[in-house]
């Protein structure tokens, strides 16, 4: 959004937001806020998290894993009983990039993509390169599938392999929760388990570090009733009965109060409402020609033809670029 505001295609909405902004979460209001000025009006809140099947999980006698150690160990356990530890469909690129997002976040602290984006360290920190590092070593251990480049999450290619029960967790959004509840939902309601990415011992990142995004509704700044379309923006995120709606859907909606009874979605709101960082989507973060390199980089990294070093050297050449 940042593009669009400095290109003055987006309506300021400050003024019309102060009858709605306490009612929603601050968070999703910041990833609208430019320049101390409110640009969006957030009506779904999201974050990604680590699903897991249940059932597999008692079968084989493992816990959830609380750190990176205790979730390569779950890997091998599930590889050696013939399931492979992770469903990704990579295709479109950005799947793949929210593997390499937590690593980076755990290794270099939450706001490591934020300061490289500012200047304060650069895309070639020891902690990108590692969080390459270990990626391809869990390609190189096969805990993804075979061509996970060749694979759409979008249009369900690796949903379905967790869904059968081929693969044992998948790292999501929450969007996946309503995808699942609609597609498969016995599964939704007996297998499915949501945790958060796991710490690296040593690491400055926490498993409470939270990689999250909003959908929002603005204002063209060429709209002629600019009052009148804040109002309905305004609406969007703060109206009780439409945001139950979205819940009951299996969406996180951005107004504060909501309730669910649905276990999965309680702890999925639980685990955003006690995030210790939230660091929206970096593809949405970037700018535009640094996000494309950023998921370009990933896939490449995960189809082995570029090393992690070669990947953050081309990250911070359009950095440089571009800034």
């Amino acid at each position: 959004m940042k593009s669009f505001v400095d290109a003055g295609l987006v309506a300021d909405i400050t003024e019309a937001s102060k009858s709605w902004a306490d009612e929603v979460s601050p968070e999703a209001l910041a990833f609208n806020t430019y320049y101390d000025k409110v640009y969006g009006s957030p009506y779904i809140i999201s974050g990604t998290y680590l699903y897991y099947n249940k059932e597999i999980f008692r079968k084989y006698g493992l816990d959830f894993p609380k750190t990176y150690d205790e979730l390569m160990d779950v890997c091998e356990t599930l590889k050696n009983n013939g399931i492979i530890p992770f469903a990704l469909g990579n295709k479109s690129k950005w799947p793949g990039a929210q593997h390499f997002v937590h690593l980076s976040m755990r290794l270099g602290g939450p706001d490591i993509f934020q300061r490289a984006l500012d200047g304060d360290v650069k895309f070639t920190d020891p902690a990108f390169i590692k969080a390459g590092q270990m990626l391809q070593d869990m390609v190189d251990k096969e805990y993804f599938p075979a061509g996970v480049n060749g694979i759409n999450y979008d249009t369900g290619g690796s949903r379905m392999m967790f869904y059968t029960e081929k693969t044992a967790m998948i790292l999501q959004t929450s969007g996946f929760l309503s995808n699942c509840k609609a597609e498969n939902p016995d599964f939704y309601k007996t297998k499915l388990g949501v945790g958060m990415y796991p710490e690296i011992e040593g690491a400055p990142g926490k498993s409470t570090d939270i990689l999250s995004g909003e959908n929002a509704f603005s204002v063209s700044a060429s709209c002629e009733h600019k009052d009148i379309a804040a109002k309905l923006v305004g609406f969007l995120s703060t109206d009780e009965q439409y945001q139950k709606d979205l819940v009951a859907g299996g969406t996180l909606g951005s107004r504060l109060g909501l309730e669910t009874e649905e276990p999965l979605l309680k702890t999925a709101m639980t685990i955003l409402d006690n995030a210790t960082y939230m660091q929206n989507y970096v593809d949405q973060t970037l700018n535009p020609e640094l996000a494309e390199k950023h998921k370009d980089t990933v896939q490449a990294l995960f189809g082995k033809t570029m090393t992690p070093r070669e990947a953050a050297e081309e990250m911070q050449k359009v950095y440089e670029a571009t800034k």
